[in-house]
């Protein structure tokens, strides 16, 4: 599917484009060892992550007679669409089940870098806190 859709992606306008595959055993592996705030994960075995300039160049990626008639047939072969309980036929052949979000992007570090302001108050609390641990 990926293949099939990045050039159609470009033509709409789509700045990036992401994916995220988070099967059962790492999502497992992410709730051991944390506290029980941390035990819930999602049920989802991948998300689609897509920048785009204008929600409505998304939309109009989607309902491309191409996107509708070649890789949309191509994704119902792994992509159980829709289904948000339980698992299906497909998890069984070694397909996913999977969601796209929306949002707003915040990036908070960025290549090792914060991108937020941390103030100097915020650095002089964490070193006290350093120096009560000493």
């Amino acid at each position: 599917m990926v293949k099939l859709f990045s050039h159609r992606a470009l033509h709409y306008g789509i700045l990036e484009y992401t994916q995220y595959h988070t099967p059962t055993r790492l999502r497992q592996a992410l709730s051991q060892g944390k506290g029980v705030e941390f035990t819930g994960s999602s049920p989802f075995e991948a998300c689609a992550d897509f920048y785009v300039k204008d929600y409505k160049d998304y939309l109009a990626a989607f309902k491309d007679p191409y996107y509708l008639e070649v890789i949309s047939r191509d994704e119902d072969l792994f992509v159980d669409k829709g289904q948000v309980e339980g698992r299906g036929e497909r998890e069984a052949l070694g397909g996913v089940m999977a969601i796209s979000a929306m949002g707003v992007c915040r990036s908070i570090i960025r290549e090792g870098e914060a991108v937020v302001d941390v103030s100097e108050d915020i650095w002089r609390r964490w070193e006290e806190y350093q120096g009560r641990r000493k």
